[in-house]
């Protein structure tokens, strides 16, 4: 593999309730350098989410995921939040998310609170149109 065999501890502890098998965690992503206002004007109209959980792998070989969205999610109108919008669940391949990014903020975060893993990203533009699963 990729490692030469020496384990680089992201695997899941043994018994884990989730599975066994090793799965992606410690995500860091670089900043870009986009302004949060220029990646709101980039919306146009669609979706903007602040927050996702209870994220889940379904079929790691296809990069297959499922999860929510949470607390702060608004719908966008020309580039401006309009609206609330109603927590979702979503299923996306994770490489389909990542070859439709369109803009990349320039500061990174990570959530305060982590199970398992941690995840350091900004904020991300996608053009979710390729992400639709038939």
């Amino acid at each position: 593999g990729l490692t030469g065999g020496v384990p680089t501890g992201h695997a899941v502890p043994d018994g884990w309730r989730f599975g066994g098998d090793p799965v992606p965690s410690h995500l860091l992503l670089e900043a870009g350098e986009s302004t949060d206002d220029e990646l709101l004007a980039g919306v146009g109209s669609g979706l903007v989410v602040n927050r996702l959980d209870y994220l889940r792998v379904l079929h790691p070989k296809e990069t297959l995921v499922t999860g929510t969205t949470r607390d702060a999610t608004y719908w966008a109108e020309d580039g401006k939040l309009v609206g609330w919008h109603p927590q979702l669940r979503f299923t996306f391949r994770m490489d389909d998310v990542m070859n439709a990014v369109l803009g990349v903020g320039s500061v990174r975060e990570r959530c305060d609170q982590t199970f398992m893993e941690s995840v350091v990203v900004p904020s991300l533009l996608i053009d979710a149109g390729p992400l639709v699963l038939p």
